[in-house]
């Protein structure tokens, strides 16, 4: 019986086998993270891999050694920090194979097997890749949001309200006093007759503002009306 199917059975032979190297790895970061079907555990493999998914889906070839330290390792000595690093890419490539991570000259970058659903998402906005918060809250490039936001805004124009719905709740948790993010939310939420939920969205939005000192209308109606 070869590994692969090993983990497919719901084994626990993963744990020591090596992902099958031909087998391509979906990442899913729009949501709660998993590798190959696998919850990622640990902080640290999971900021790892965020950061060079970012780092790929923002055009870089990759990140150095001490960017990566800084982000896993903050205040460590410098050798301590790299050591920690080298040993942490090491259990990575264990459990999933050597290219997961790759070497390109000094710089770390996530394998070229590794396919994301935020690169995807990306390429052809589908309001589905979305299960949860954005990188589970793991994300630090915010000029790579920005651009995931444009397009999700786009993706929620064209379906039914109902999927709209699903993707614009999970965009409002990003931006939280995005008065265009809310407003579409508002809409969908009306077109599916869903008053009761429009007016909970509505007032849990009035209180988030009223917290950092600004005001929304006093209804929903008069909010859409502005818009």
């Amino acid at each position: 019986m070869g590994t692969g199917w090993r983990v497919w059975a719901g084994s626990a032979a993963w744990l020591s086998a090596p992902w099958p190297a031909h087998f391509p790895l979906w990442f899913q970061v729009l949501g709660p993270l998993s590798l190959g079907g696998l919850p990622l555990r640990g902080r640290r493999r999971r900021a790892l891999l965020v950061g060079l998914l970012e780092a790929r889906a923002a055009g870089r070839i990759g990140l150095p050694p001490l960017d990566l330290e800084d982000l896993l390792y903050p205040g460590q000595e410098e050798a301590r920090a790299f050591g920690a690093l080298r040993e942490l890419i090491f259990a990575l490539r264990q459990q999933f194979g050597l290219d997961v991570i790759e070497r390109r000259g000094t710089l770390y970058a996530l394998g070229k097997r590794v396919v994301s659903d935020l690169e995807t998402f990306l390429a052809s906005p589908q309001p589905g890749f979305w299960r949860g918060p954005y990188l589970d809250g793991l994300g630090t490039d915010r000029l790579l949001w920005a651009r995931v936001y444009r397009r999700a805004l786009e993706a929620a124009g064209r379906v039914e309200p109902l999927e709209a719905c699903r993707l614009l709740f999970w965009i409002l948790q990003e931006e939280p006093y995005d008065q265009e993010t809310l407003r579409l939310l508002l809409r969908n939420l009306e077109a599916l007759g869903s008053m009761s939920a429009l007016d909970e969205v509505y007032l849990q939005a009035k209180r988030r503002f009223q917290e950092v000192g600004l005001d929304l209308p006093p209804t929903p109606g008069e909010f859409l009306r502005r818009g």
